[in-house]
């Protein structure tokens, strides 16, 4: 029994023990834990700039941390693919994006030190820092970056070098049948490939016929320079379409591109690059008609019923545009009359094409006349077909 009262005394002494040198150890521990805080500045230039100093990178991503392993493991989780973003670790303490010179500035940083290298007064530390820009992707820092508590620390200088290249398409939509741009909106959309990742999609509005789109993409692939092959589709925007997106003409074939047919660019490189494609239309304006009927001194030629028809191989099929009458007027100054003359105005009518392989395309147009009851068909011995590039009013003259 005493043997057993010893072996719990000596128990209890030694749990006893156990648990103070725990508590003098904490007490240490905490009464010589301390709070800092610091600013850090620097800049990010390009590696590959020229000029003297080197030109600074805007829009870069600064991302700050106390421990270069959970640095480290951000950095390793990235897999290019998508833009970068920290984790929540509570070593990542601070973030902030360069200006228009590649500078950036972080205001406070926090650390605690259980054993500061100056005690409570003063403390220094080193930072691990990641940078991050869709064109030169994520790179970790590449010299030691310190900071000095209750001080701002101009200490981090960091080169880059793109990963990614940028270059304006300038690109032209033309109508084949005058050689002008397009001044409709069009609606653009560029395909540009990403070397193993889903290609990036670029739309752009096009009022004026022409456009500045910048696209992006890899710049090396299995360590060559990239030129990739983009493509392009153009659409007329709104519910009163006329043109659809053509082929380019070669060997003078000018042919509406089918479903799934696409104009594609071969070797796109460089800062900008100048990019020509085509429409035509297919669905086009009736030009306004005017002209004479018949004997133009007879005055029995007033009065007459015109129609118009357009888009036919014959009357029967074609469609009746608009019908006027004729009347007398007199010209060059002085009594005299010319009878049987009209004018149509066509505005907002359209004839529409199947597709065909030339710049143009035309289309017959037909006359009757008579007393708007009994109508008769008469020929035109001026003119019998209109062009898809004419415009205005043509003139005709009827027999």
């Amino acid at each position: 029994m005493k043997n057993k009262k010893l072996v719990l005394k000596f128990d209890f002494i030694a749990r006893f023990g156990f648990l103070a040198l725990v508590l003098i150890l904490s007490s240490i521990a905490f009464s010589c834990s301390s709070v800092f805080s610091a600013g850090l500045s620097g800049k990010v230039v390009d590696a590959e700039s020229t000029s003297n100093p080197k030109a600074g990178i805007q829009d870069v991503e600064v991302y700050v941390y106390t421990k270069e392993k959970a640095r480290d493991a951000d950095f390793d989780s990235w897999d290019g693919s998508s833009r970068f973003s920290p984790t929540t670790s509570k070593y990542y303490i601070g973030h902030t994006t360069t200006d228009s010179s590649g500078e950036f500035n972080i205001s406070k940083i926090v650390w605690e030190a259980f054993f500061p290298e100056f005690g409570k007064t003063a403390d220094y530390a080193e930072v691990f820092i990641l940078f991050y820009h869709e064109n030169f992707g994520l790179i970790k820092n590449s010299n030691v970056a310190m900071v000095m508590s209750d001080a701002t620390a101009n200490s981090v200088y960091q080169e880059l070098t793109k990963i990614r290249t940028t270059t304006v398409v300038n690109l032209t939509v033309t109508n084949v049948a005058t050689s002008n741009p397009i001044t409709d909106t069009i609606l653009a959309t560029i395909t540009v490939p990403q070397n193993g990742a889903a290609s990036r999609v670029y739309e752009a509005t096009i009022t004026s016929g022409t456009a500045a789109i910048p696209v992006t993409y890899p710049r090396y692939v299995n360590g060559a320079e990239n030129k990739p092959t983009i493509s392009i589709t153009l659409e007329q925007n709104g519910n009163d379409k006329k043109y659809k997106q053509c082929k380019d003409g070669t060997n003078g074939d000018w042919s509406f591109f089918t479903p799934g047919e696409t104009f594609t660019m071969n070797e796109l490189y460089g800062d900008s690059c100048d990019v020509k494609t085509s429409m035509k239309a297919f669905r086009i304006a009736v030009p306004g008609v005017s002209g004479t009927y018949g004997d133009t001194t007879n005055e029995a030629n007033d009065g007459k019923t015109i129609e118009y028809y357009v888009g036919g191989s014959s009357i029967a099929d074609s469609t009746l545009i608009k019908s006027t009458t004729t009347y007398a007027m007199t010209y060059n100054n002085t009594d005299q009359q010319k009878h049987g003359n009209f004018n149509i105005d066509a505005e907002g009518f359209y004839w529409e094409t199947g597709d065909y392989s030339g710049k143009t395309t035309s289309t017959k147009i037909f006359f009757k006349v008579g007393d708007g009851e009994t109508m008769t068909e008469v020929s035109s011995s001026s003119k019998s077909s209109i062009k898809s590039d004419e415009t205005g009013t043509i003139n005709v003259t009827l027999n």
